[in-house]
């Protein structure tokens, strides 16, 4: 079985059928499934989070406005590398 997306786990043919309709119909709509990365100015990491912490995350993104949850994280990140930078003054 392989997953084909959202929890849905589905025979491997079936679940090439249910990608190849999903970039249809968001090709149609309007976007694209995958993000286009410039690996000469960006490096990808992964990392692990408490629940707690996703949750803080969450609150700040909602409480900010901030549309997605890595723009959160990556100004969460700013923020904290300027205040380890005044305190260090």
């Amino acid at each position: 079985m392989v997953r084909a997306g959202w929890g849905v786990a589905a025979p491997p043919r079936l679940a090439q059928v249910i990608s190849l309709a999903t970039l249809a119909v968001n090709t149609v709509v309007g976007y694209i499934t995958f993000m286009a990365i410039n690996r000469e100015t960006t490096t990808r990491k992964l990392v692990s989070l408490s629940h707690e912490k996703v949750r803080e995350i969450e609150a700040y993104r909602f409480d900010n406005r901030i549309k997605t949850e890595a723009e959160a994280i990556r100004r969460l990140i700013d923020l904290g590398l300027e205040a380890s930078k005044r305190e260090r003054k």
